[in-house]
């Protein structure tokens, strides 16, 4: 046969992957271990791998050259879709899961807020917040008494959203704000994952109680959209004051509407992503002392023991290798989906139209093809020196293409803030060693409680080389 007739020959396969069983497929391992089926997938089947699920086919894509394909060069073709549909119950048109011209007209009215120079007007805020954490961490400290990291670091987050977003004025709002999102959100997270999903029109206990919950919701938000238009003149720097402000280039506004579900999006993906990311920083640090070590060794030379300001950030250069290698591993936005418009091929695969593709930051952030002991905490991965020679789609916590998270820079200027600030009056440790499991739900957070002790930086006693080096073994 010759070379142009096998090519025809195979143009339009069907991609291989994991057999599963005959009726269920993969369905059984997928809701056991998602990462795990996806990671296995992508190393024995290659860069596009079918997982079935009864009679529906998902399509893993992990190929870089296939991945740029679905989110930049045949970007039209490749809509947010049905798996988005659960987010849209709650968050409306939000930039999240908008669409075409309204996610590009959200996008030019919402960039400013999100801008670098932005951010650093938010950075003594940040610090502020976590700096009352560590606070109220004190009187625990000093008895030893352990407490859960996962619950702490995201009430920490929820915070920080919350004063950067609308204010430090509104703390009886965010209070009614805290006590509905985490439902609304489980909601969305079982509506999702449901093989028959009902709409949420439909009267049965749990749409009842979201319904109620989205309800309490807008009433809050609309009310601080109230406040925000009424002191627009008031020269108030929190992004929700911008958003208010801002025009796109016909000079048309955000409407209330548009501003709720913007508001409503930034609250749940900013806490939510962040908050895991500071849980397994943290646990990652207390894990690895040496590292640990670095990192307040360059606390002290860059800040002098003063607190963290943004003209320091740049030059915490060790810590921001953390947090890369912590987002390599734990990558909060662990999958997204795109749903095909029409069919399409990827290399000698064809991807049906209507069908699910999977793009998974964990499957190529922990692909032993493109990284060396893929599975080891290694900061030194993300030198400068070596973090140029990374291949754009090995690592990218944050999605890519034109749809990359808004909030970016904002969570990388938070998490800076945060662990440092921590870092610079407690060593956090593990008050159990057992491993910490992985829950691949809405984000890729730990698993359970994550019980630690903080210790105050100024009475304890120095971790030894010969025990930092057993505790690294042991990790």
């Amino acid at each position: 046969m010759t070379a142009a007739r096998t090519a025809l020959a195979t143009v339009g396969r069907t991609p291989p992957g994991p057999r599963g069983t005959p009726i269920l497929g993969n369905l059984r391992a997928l809701r056991r271990d998602p990462c795990g089926l996806f990671l296995r997938a992508a190393v024995e089947h290659g860069g596009l791998a079918r997982i079935r699920v009864a009679h529906l086919s998902a399509y893993l894509v992990s190929e870089p050259a296939f991945i740029k394909r679905v989110l930049v060069d045949n970007m039209r073709n490749y809509v947010k879709g049905v798996s988005y549909q659960a987010l849209r119950h709650l968050l409306g048109e939000g930039l999240l899961v908008a669409e075409g011209e309204t996610w590009r007209r959200q996008r030019r009215i919402v960039n400013p807020a999100f801008a670098r120079q932005a951010l650093v007007d938010h950075v003594p805020a940040m610090r502020d917040v976590t700096a009352a954490l560590c606070d109220r961490w004190e009187a625990g400290a000093a008895a030893g008494e352990p407490f859960d990291l996962v619950a702490e670091m995201m009430g920490l987050a929820f915070q920080v959203v919350g004063v950067t977003l609308m204010g430090a004025e509104i703390a009886d709002e965010m209070a009614e704000v805290a006590a509905a999102l985490p439902a609304a959100g489980e909601w969305v997270y079982r509506h999702m994952q449901a093989p028959i999903r009902i709409p949420p029109s439909i009267p049965t206990p749990a749409n009842v109680r979201f319904r109620r919950v989205v309800r309490a919701l807008d009433r809050v938000v609309h009310r601080v959209i109230a406040k925000h238009r009424d002191e627009a003149e008031g020269g108030a720097r929190d992004m929700l004051s911008m958003l208010v402000a801002a025009e796109d280039e016909t000079g048309a506004r955000l409407g209330d509407v548009e501003l709720r579900d913007q508001v409503i999006t930034f609250l749940l993906a900013g806490h939510e992503t962040t908050g895991s990311a500071l849980a397994w920083v943290l646990a990652l640090l207390a894990d690895h002392p040496l590292v640990e070590a670095r990192v307040i060794a360059e606390l002290d030379a860059v800040t002098g023991g003063r607190p963290v300001t943004a003209q320091h950030l740049p030059a915490l250069v060790y810590l921001g290798q953390v947090i890369d290698e912590a987002m390599r591993l734990y990558p909060p936005a662990w999958s997204f989906t795109r749903t095909a418009v029409a069919e399409d091929f990827l290399g000698p695969y064809r991807i049906p139209r209507g069908a699910m593709v999977v793009v998974s930051p964990w499957v190529n952030h922990r692909n032993p093809a493109w990284w060396r002991d893929p599975e080891m905490f290694d900061p030194d991965r993300f030198a400068p020196d070596r973090a140029k020679a990374l291949e754009t789609y090995h690592y990218f916590p944050f999605g890519g293409g034109p749809h990359l998270c808004i909030g970016k820079y904002l969570t990388l200027t938070e998490l800076k803030v945060a662990v440092a600030t921590i870092a610079q009056r407690f060593r956090v440790t593990r008050a159990e060693r057992s491993p910490i499991g992985v829950e691949a739900a809405v984000t890729l957070r730990p698993a359970g409680a994550v019980p630690v002790r903080a210790h105050r930086r100024a009475a304890r006693q120095a971790v030894s080389r010969r025990e930092a080096l057993a505790q690294k073994e042991a990790s």
